[in-house]
């Protein structure tokens, strides 16, 4: 309640900030509400959508990121990752303190002033320019529109692969599949600009453990920023390390005529590529090579290293348990709803399962016994992981162990100790297709 005294502008900015809070407590539904009081207040004219209003708080996050020289234990980089863990990625409270290594009183302070900064961010990128995202999506731009920057088209596109990632699911795929239906759909672009594809295949590929959607369109982008790039005659693409690698190398060639002014710079898709890379937990790297090329090497997560299958519906939790396991031999996927994790059980056999008890549609328990009773999953080893008070009861109808959340470092690390030197379990054939009963 307003003191006695306070101005209107100070009034107003508690009312803002209020709302802000309350947009980004609700952010993942906010594509499919009908409103929100923000809406309002950022639409000079007229309410922008309650998806504009999305993306506008997504961007705002992003544009807070340090430059790279700052320092790692900065504030501006814990309060930056505060608001992302908590509102992008959708950890709980528990497990932001845990992951910055804060107590919950300067998680308060954080929370604050991260709240402050956004509000001042927000305000500044909306200006003059939030009418503009509702529309982008159904008018095309003029023949003089102005290109953004590679950074703020980078900035922009955030919400939407965040969006993307969700919606995909991971399996058993084959690399070489992938890099043949993205060489297929970049040939017209590169045809258009001179540009020949070499392409090496594997023999015999191992299996790779990612999303197709998103192999294929790291792929896609990798491919166009090479063949976008004015000298470019001749690339190479051969898949490599067993089928679980791809090298695209740009062979150096003489220098062509350069295109003409207002084509997009090629950096972009490069950008969008190391993006989706790190949410498959794949590597890649750019490189100069001796004789004047470039090369653009990406390795794919295989079935070989300790696999735990995490079920949750929380789509950020792989990512926070992910932070925790960094530099252990561990690699972590995840199912959000039973039938994709049956699913990932049967072709993946992952050397344990951490489950979430409570989830929407079919909860864990329900999957519990599931996993069980299939002869292919039943010894699995099953980590049951619950907000609620469970252990008693999730151990003795049989867990191997059992996780209290918010799960801090320490317990996840503890938990998994015995699968990170375990040898690796292996699908009943090679051959098994992703997904198969």
């Amino acid at each position: 309640m307003a003191s006695v005294g306070q101005s209107a502008d100070s009034i107003e900015a508690e009312v803002f900030l209020q709302e802000l809070h309350d947009a980004l407590a609700h952010l993942r539904e906010l594509p499919v509400r009908r409103g929100h009081p923000l809406c309002r207040r950022l639409g000079k004219r007229s309410p922008v959508s309650t998806t504009a209003l999305h993306h506008l708080l997504l961007n705002a996050i992003e544009q807070l990121r340090p430059a790279p020289q700052v320092e790692p234990d900065a504030p501006r980089w814990r309060r930056y990752h505060y608001l992302r863990l908590r509102y992008v990625e959708g950890a709980r409270l528990g497990q932001v303190i845990a992951e910055l290594g804060i107590s919950e009183r300067q998680a308060r302070r954080e929370h604050n002033a991260a709240l402050q900064e956004l509000a001042a961010q927000l305000l500044q990128a909306t200006e003059g320019s939030v009418e503009a995202t509702d529309e982008a999506a159904t008018r095309p731009a003029p023949d003089d529109a102005v290109i953004p920057t590679d950074r703020e088209a980078y900035q922009e596109l955030e919400a939407e692969l965040t969006s993307l990632e969700l919606s995909v699911e991971i399996e058993l795929m084959r690399l070489p599949t992938a890099v043949e239906d993205a060489l297929d759909l970049v040939a017209p672009f590169a045809a258009a600009r001179g540009v020949v594809f070499e392409y090496v295949p594997a023999r015999d590929p191992l299996a790779i453990i990612a999303s197709p959607t998103i192999v294929r369109q790291i792929l896609l982008n990798a491919l166009t920023y090479l063949a976008g790039i004015e000298t470019t005659r001749r690339l190479r693409v051969s898949i490599a390390d067993g089928g679980v690698s791809v090298e695209i190398h740009l062979l150096p060639v003489e220098t062509r005529a350069t295109r003409g002014p207002g084509e997009n710079s090629p950096t972009l898709p490069l950008l969008m590529a190391s993006r989706l890379s790190e949410g498959q937990e794949a590597e890649l790297r750019t490189e100069l090579l001796p004789s004047g090329g470039t090369a653009i090497r990406m390795r794919f997560l295989t079935n070989e290293a300790p696999l735990i299958l995490v079920v949750d519906d929380n789509p950020g939790i792989v990512r926070l348990f992910r932070r925790y396991v960094r530099g252990e031999d561990l690699r972590l996927i995840q199912a959000r709803n039973g039938i994709h994790a049956q699913q990932l059980a049967r072709a993946l056999r992952p050397d344990a399962i951490i489950l979430d008890l409570m989830m929407p549609i079919q909860d864990g328990w329900d999957l519990f016994k599931s996993i069980r009773a299939d002869p292919e999953t039943t010894t699995i080893p099953v980590i049951a992981c619950s907000v609620l008070p469970e252990r008693d009861l999730a151990l003795a109808i049989g867990a191997d162990n059992f996780l209290a959340k918010p799960v801090s470092a320490e317990s996840l690390l503890a938990a998994l100790r015995p699968y990170r030197t375990a040898p690796r379990r292996r699908p009943a054939s090679a051959e098994t297709s992703p997904g198969s009963p």
